[in-house]
């Protein structure tokens, strides 16, 4: 429809719009997708959303670190590691300390989470094959 809106969205634009779709023959309808379809699709989305909030997380954390001269290595179990090792160090201000170990905290819960949407997909695609 996005070619057909001719100015902001309104009611009368959006019908407007889609009157002048209509009449277009050289438009090919799009297939509704299934209700197990959009269900893989979802999951495919949050699986997306939940791998970089992970790697938002790991990168926040790395970089507040790297504020204090605190070098981390590249690699998310190395980088995790190092970190927790920091976290025992009395010369790190404690909300900083806190922040890190909360931002760690975090990030087991979301690996936990895209290790069950995996699963989920791999049982779909066994039982629709």
């Amino acid at each position: 429809m996005r070619p057909h809106v001719r100015r902001n969205k309104t009611d009368a634009a959006d019908c407007l719009a889609l009157l002048e779709a209509a009449r277009a023959t050289d438009m090919k309808p799009v297939p509704i997708k299934t209700e197990q379809q959009q269900v893989i699709q979802m999951l495919h989305r949050s699986r997306q959303q939940w791998q970089q909030t992970r790697t938002a997380r790991i990168n926040l954390a790395r970089g507040a670190l790297r504020e204090f001269g605190i070098a981390i290595p590249e690699g998310s179990q190395r980088g995790q590691s190092a970190m927790r090792d920091v976290l025992g160090h009395e010369a790190l201000d404690q909300r900083i300390r806190d922040l890190i170990g909360a931002l760690l905290e975090e990030i087991p819960a979301l690996e936990q989470r895209i290790v069950e949407t995996d699963r989920a997909l791999a049982e779909m695609a066994r039982t629709t094959r």
